[in-house]
């Protein structure tokens, strides 16, 4: 049987008995936004907390970090799109932020943001340095895909170009179990704004600063999908989200080596 390691499953003894083997809290930090004609708004959530969980459990017993609620909300654009919610960036930015400090003020001095959705990526580079400096404590930020080797996902696909509700993020959500309408996958529609030259396709793990100024979501794409998901399948997302776990199980055994003392941090005083 796998220790518990959901944060809002344990009582508060149980929490304050698993301080005393680590100080590791991990956060996934998503979104609730359209993903195509086949998919449902809670992918980006999902598909972090699945990865989360996963590498939490594995490194249950010798490790102990434990995972926080999952914070399903964050800044996205696709608010043309029925059903999308979205937060203000100093909404986001203070909610990371209040739940960060809290875990730290009880002893979580290593606090991992994972994070499944794009539209928060600039957000916790502030967030994270923000309470770096005000708490001294250990803060990173990880994504689903951090610790694939390179090229690994690149090996998978079939599709020119992937993105959004594409090919591996519909595979993705496929290996973490959300139900996926087979029926109605499509390839999208996208279109690039100009200058082309300057918003087209951006390196994944660090983005263009043009990325982020789109056009207006429908004059880009009436499906919302920037990308194939005709050429998704399971087993591709398994593979994917097997190796990514298995990275980051591993950097969590390394990170609990490292003693970290953070200084006293006031939760009532934590407006950017």
């Amino acid at each position: 049987m796998v220790r518990e390691t959901i944060l809002a499953n344990m009582t508060w003894p149980e929490v304050e008995q698993r301080l005393k083997e680590t100080q590791i809290a991990i956060v996934v930090t998503g979104s609730t936004e359209q993903h195509g004609h086949h998919m449902p708004l809670s992918v980006d959530y999902s598909i972090g907390w699945n990865f989360a969980t996963k590498a939490a459990e594995k490194v249950a017993d010798d490790v102990g970090a434990v995972v926080a609620p999952v914070l399903a909300f964050g800044r996205t654009f696709f608010m043309e799109f029925p059903g999308t919610i979205t937060l203000r960036p100093t909404t986001a930015m203070n909610l990371f932020v209040d739940v960060a400090e809290s875990l730290i003020q009880h002893g979580f001095n290593k606090i991992v943001f994972v994070n499944s959705h794009g539209g928060n990526t600039t957000l916790l580079d502030v967030v994270a340095r923000y309470l770096k400096l005000k708490t001294w404590a250990w803060i990173g930020v990880v994504g689903t895909e951090s610790f694939l080797p390179e090229g690994f996902r690149e090996s998978l696909m079939e599709s020119e170009f992937d993105d959004h509700a594409g090919e591996m993020e519909t595979s993705a959500a496929m290996a973490a179990g959300l139900h996926v309408r087979m029926d109605k996958l499509l390839k999208g529609d996208f279109r690039w704004e100009e200058p082309v030259e300057y918003t087209k396709p951006y390196p994944r793990a660090s983005l263009t600063p043009l990325s982020g100024y789109r056009l207006p979501v429908k004059e880009t794409s009436k499906t919302g999908i920037f990308g194939d998901s005709t050429k998704a399948s399971k087993e591709k997302g398994e593979k994917v989200l097997n190796k990514a776990v298995e990275g980051f199980a591993e950097f969590l055994r390394v990170l609990n080596k490292i003693e970290v003392k953070s200084k006293p941090v006031n939760v009532w005083d934590t407006e950017l």
